[in-house]
């Protein structure tokens, strides 16, 4: 088990709060079984470049159990006072046409944004270069699914977290078609990947805010140039990830027409019951 391992084990698993010692339990080892860490070697410019896969129940839903756990995780950093080591705000890449939200809960708006992808996982690159959808394979010559979006971007440029969740796969080989990446998983049944990466600086298990730094762009991989390759999933489905690039507090209504394969109703409603949890576990505060 190598000092790495040790000293985010320790990082992320230990907060001196009180004087007290106050175990968190987002450690590889309290994590690993809550989230399958399975995903398939593929490349992402052919249509298997997302064959990867997060078992659920059958109910085609995240089990409220695990959505309870990254509920009570958030809770217990906050209480105990932790600061994220590298937070920033994520902004959008452009802004989609809408309006600033009216007659929504503040509650459902500070947690969507949290736990939902938005904004782009870098602060600078030079453009999206591949979109979503169908496209020309630049080598094969031939038309294939490209299921994300690829951002030409400077060799070692830092990449960051679109929302907060749990790493569940941060490969460090570059043995597959993704070459060095990282998969989060994401409250409400998302999960984001970020592929062709230089370095990866997160380990399995460990929880990340949105906004925090997973890794540095690069090359690795099936890539024939330096880019971050950017994917979006709900359930077993790919999404546009585009549309969640461009989303924020300013056009925050926008997407649930947009976006029509995920049950937006349906997760607004579970987005502000677990805000409620959350509130109910925080402590009341000595004045």
């Amino acid at each position: 088990m190598g000092v790495l391992w040790w000293v985010r084990l320790i990082r992320w698993s230990i907060v001196l709060f009180g004087g007290w010692i106050l175990v968190l339990n987002v450690s590889p080892v309290c994590a690993a079984p809550l989230f399958q860490q399975y995903i398939a070697d593929s490349d992402d410019f052919v249509d298997t470049d997302s064959n990867y896969e997060l078992s659920d129940n059958s109910s085609g839903y995240y089990s409220n159990a695990q959505e309870l756990e990254l509920a009570r995780i958030e809770s217990r950093l906050e209480r105990s006072g932790w600061v994220s080591r590298g937070i920033i705000q994520l902004a959008p890449e452009k802004k989609m046409a809408g309006k600033r939200p009216v007659g929504v809960p503040v509650d459902e708006l500070d947690r969507m944004l949290r736990v939902v992808p938005n904004g782009t996982p870098l602060l600078e690159y030079r453009r999206i270069s591949s979109t979503f959808g169908q496209r020309l394979h630049p080598v094969q010559k031939k038309i294939r699914a490209h299921n994300g979006i690829d951002f030409s971007v400077r060799i070692g440029t830092p990449v960051h977290s679109t929302a907060n969740g749990i790493v569940i796969t941060a490969a460090r080989s570059s043995s597959s078609g993704y070459g060095k990446y990282v998969v989060i998983r994401h409250a409400q049944g998302f999960t984001t990947l970020y592929a062709h990466l230089n370095e990866v600086e997160v380990l399995p298990g460990e929880f990340v805010s949105k906004g925090d730094l997973i890794g540095k762009s690069g090359n690795t991989g099936k890539s024939t140039g330096p880019h971050l390759h950017y994917e979006v999933k709900y359930l077993d489905k790919m999404l546009d990830p585009q549309r969640f690039v461009e989303w924020s507090s300013e056009n925050y209504l926008a997407i649930f027409s947009l976006e029509t394969d995920v049950p937006w109703n349906v997760l607004r409603k579970k987005s502000t019951s677990l805000s409620v949890v959350e509130q109910e576990r925080r402590p009341a505060t000595n004045i």
